[in-house]
């Protein structure tokens, strides 16, 4: 409910992005570079339990790993990312409605975004706000 109150996504979502993110300007670098030569015999192992391409699979996007030449561009980047957001909001709202103070909660909000009463409360009172959830 936390992450609903405050209109903020987990941790997790900004590490996928990041890593991701990552992953897309190591295959447009530099071929003379060691982490880029690490990365192609990566790819020769052809091993599916690399983090990065567990990962990607994760988003659902195994054509990104398969055509690696095509991922410059920030579209490409940012619908990686909606499509993380959007999975996190899946389960947000699913573990929601397995329990009844959920399904409560869910009844007055159903939106991941800042409520206002915690922009006109000052800092020491959110904090004990924060705590005394």
């Amino acid at each position: 409910m936390i992450y609903g109150e405050l209109g903020r996504y987990p941790l997790s979502v900004i590490i996928k992005d990041r890593m991701i993110s990552f992953w897309s300007r190591l295959v447009s670098s530099d071929n003379t570079k060691l982490s880029f030569k690490t990365y192609k015999y990566m790819i020769l192992q052809n091993n599916p339990n690399y983090k990065c391409i567990s990962e990607i699979n994760y988003v659902g996007r195994t054509d990104i790993w398969l055509n690696q030449n095509d991922l410059h561009g920030t579209n490409r980047r940012i619908s990686i990312k909606q499509v993380l957001i959007d999975q996190f909001q899946q389960t947000w709202r699913a573990q929601l409605l397995q329990s009844n103070k959920g399904r409560m909660y869910l009844n007055y909000k159903d939106t991941l975004e800042l409520d206002s009463y915690f922009k006109i409360l000052n800092q020491n009172d959110c904090i004990t706000l924060f705590l005394s959830l």
